[in-house]
């Protein structure tokens, strides 16, 4: 806002001028001219101009004036007579650049052909830029920018920067540690240089003292080898007598010589990068375990050891990986032999041999288990018809005949009659992979069972990316016949069962062979199923199928001793050394260990178990793998075992003369 009432006129007149010569009225005559200082006060038209920037100007009539008329009432109507008059207003002034330009440019976008019209773009002198000159150009950044002052023009000053770089700022506390004389910092410099001014050449490089600061091939690159020479082939950066450099010279280990630090001392072998003073006296160190012929020499030239087969090192005193036991022997060292299921690998320690061992197995190899642990037998899953879910189907039990070995499982069968079902609860599944199906049985007809068909029932649909991906629907339906003269049968092909899932296995008895021909038709057509048993597949195993020397070989082998048919069968045969080890490998890999023998504390002798198997040893008519149930004919679980039921005196009278009628 600016008010006119009380800046002076030219000349010193006031800046008003009234006249009352017209007979219509009156009229005001404003004719008040002046410029603006800095400060924002009036001058003479005629005396020093300075400048002001101004974005808006308002003029504010702030008192009428009634033309000398004094008797005037504050009534409206009254001062309707008076009124102010504006014939024209003229507006003039330059852009603001500082003092650093004596011209304005059009600013882009604006037109130029606007007559009378100042332009905001100043037009900067002084090496400064901006659209008021207020900054130094670029590269002109060694001095602090300021407002020229007078005859000062307090130009900007380029920075030095040697000829190599075209770009710097200015760094305050620079300009202040120099005495106020330079405070421009180089940026981004070339040719191999660094510093302020880009004077100095980087590391790995030394100033040629032939060459100006200025010429870009001013820094070469230093020739020290870098295992020799110090700090990884640093040489001095320049030459200084007082401080001893040499420009480009390197500076050798304690044991290394020679221009680029290349060379042993004489008496002196083995450069190393990882050795503090480069090279190593001519003493050789060899392990005689591990050497040839037992022997302390090493290569005159190298300094390496003459090492055994399976020995490695500088010194030959370090077995090979998977190899331990480092001794005069022939090879220096022996295979760890871990064993491929107990052992997480095939790494060992090198003084011990001790193999790194899955949980609860032990021993240096990893083939042994702890106390209270054992390896389970390749049936170990078995599922008991008497328990599984019945259709049309009853159970039967048999007792155990003292001195003979029982040919079923458990308390004894499950009596299915054609068209009767079972289905099993399989929630135990410990690893992913393929599962042979038994079918433990006792026929109770003269001709085989001819169909019977198993179903795989699945909580869902099989992911492709899961180990059992490959399964189609087909291969969840299976049908089997079940042979009169054999007590159990192996489907012709595996299930595929997946860790921690849940599934249910449906056996349905369809069709037996001869029913036709069977006093009152089919009704009287039974079997006893025992238990069911889902064997590991060995195929499917990766100890057996990586393709590899010894995957093969040991595939073979569990084929040649036929490891798998032992256990199909309730009464097994004595399983061989060889068997009895790759199946212990196999329960390692698929129970990530050993299994708990978990005994009855009650109803077992002891709480240890056979560590193949994991059979407890039982009290007096006790059964079950962890004697945890008495026996069919025998009550009262208790720690002295459990009771044969004897017959009472008129129980047998009666059952005699039933006999006898």
């Amino acid at each position: 806002n600016l008010d006119i009432s009380d800046l002076p006129s030219p000349k010193g007149q006031r800046a008003d001028c009234y006249t009352s010569e017209l007979n219509t009225g009156f009229h005001c005559c404003l004719c008040k001219s002046f410029h603006l200082s800095k400060n924002g006060s009036a001058m003479e038209q005629y005396g020093m101009a300075l400048a002001v920037l101004i974005t808006n100007l308002r003029l504010n009539f702030t008192k009428l004036h009634t033309l000398g008329d004094t008797l005037v009432d504050n009534r409206a109507e009254i001062k309707e007579k008076y009124y102010y008059s504006i014939y024209e207003l003229v507006v003039r002034g330059n852009c603001f650049c500082y003092g650093h330009a004596s011209e304005c440019a059009p600013i882009e976008g604006i037109r130029d052909d606007i007559e009378g019209m100042v332009h905001g773009r100043c037009v900067c002198n002084h090496n400064t830029k901006g659209l008021n000159c207020e900054k130094c150009g670029d590269f002109y950044n060694d001095q602090p920018w300021r407002p020229a002052e007078g005859r000062n023009t307090h130009a900007c000053k380029k920075c030095d920067c040697s000829d190599h770089s075209d770009k710097c700022h200015f760094d305050m506390a620079v300009y202040l540690a120099t005495g106020n004389t330079s405070g421009g910092v180089c940026e981004d410099c070339q040719h191999n240089t660094m510093g302020r001014n880009c004077e100095l050449c980087k590391p790995f490089f030394y100033k040629d003292p032939t060459r100006h600061i200025r010429d870009p091939r001013v820094c070469i690159a230093c020739d020290c080898d870098p295992d020799g020479s110090e700090n990884g082939g640093l040489c001095d950066s320049h030459t200084d007598p007082s401080l001893g450099m040499v420009g480009g010279q390197c500076r050798c280990k304690l044991n290394v010589e020679g221009p680029r630090c290349d060379k042993c001392k004489t008496g002196f072998f083995g450069l190393s990068a990882n050795n503090p003073v480069g090279c190593q006296r001519k003493s050789c160190q060899c392990d005689s375990r591990g050497t040839v012929l037992s022997s302390s020499m090493c290569d005159p030239f190298s300094g390496d050891c003459i090492c055994k087969r399976l020995v490695i090192g500088r010194f030959c005193d370090q077995c090979l990986s998977e190899h331990w036991g480092l001794s005069h022997d022939l090879n220096g060292c022996r295979g760890c032999e871990c064993d491929i299921g107990g052992a997480l690998d095939n790494q060992c320690s090198m003084d011990s041999g001790q193999c790194r061992c899955r949980s609860h197995i032990m021993g240096r190899d990893c083939t042994q288990v702890e106390s209270g642990y054992f390896f389970m037998a390749l049936d170990h899953f078995v599922y008991e018809a008497e328990f599984a879910q019945m259709g049309q189907v009853s159970f039967t039990t048999r007792e155990h005949q003292p001195g003979r070995p029982a040919q079923w499982t458990d308390i004894g069968f499950a009596q299915v009659p054609q068209g009767g079902t079972l289905e099993f609860l399989i929630n135990n599944i410990p690893y992913s992979m393929e599962y042979d199906l038994v079918i433990r049985y006792e026929s109770q007809m003269p001709r085989d069972w001819e169909e019977v068909q198993i179903t795989v029932i699945r909580p869902g649909s099989i992911p492709t990316s899961s180990p059992c991906g490959n399964t189609i629907p087909d291969d969840d339906r299976l049908t089997v016949p079940l042979p009169a003269g054999a007590r159990f049968v192996v489907l012709p092909q595996p299930v595929c069962l997946e860790r921690s899932v849940t599934y249910s296995l449906r056996l349905e008895f369809t069709r037996y062979q001869d029913a036709n021909s069977i006093l009152n038709g089919a009704d009287y057509a039974v079997i006893l199923i025992d238990s069911i048993v889902l064997m590991p597949r060995h195929s499917s195993m990766e100890m057996f199928n990586t393709g590899d020397l010894a995957s093969n070989v040991r595939k073979q082998t569990f084929e040649r001793y036929r490891c798998q048919e032992g256990a199909r069968s309730v009464i097994r045969p004595q399983i061989s050394d060889t068997c009895a080890k790759l199946i212990s490998s196999m329960s390692a890999v698929i129970n990530d260990g050993a299994l708990a023998c978990n005994c009855d504390p009650q109803g077992s002798i002891s709480s240890l178990c056979d560590p193949r198997g994991g059979q407890c040893r039982c009290r007096s008519n006790i059964i079950g793998r962890r004697c945890d149930k008495c026996a069919p004919g025998t009550y009262g679980f208790g720690p002295s075992g459990c009771i044969r039921e004897e017959l009472k005196l008129e129980d047998l009278w009666l059952a005699l003369s039933t006999v006898s009628k």
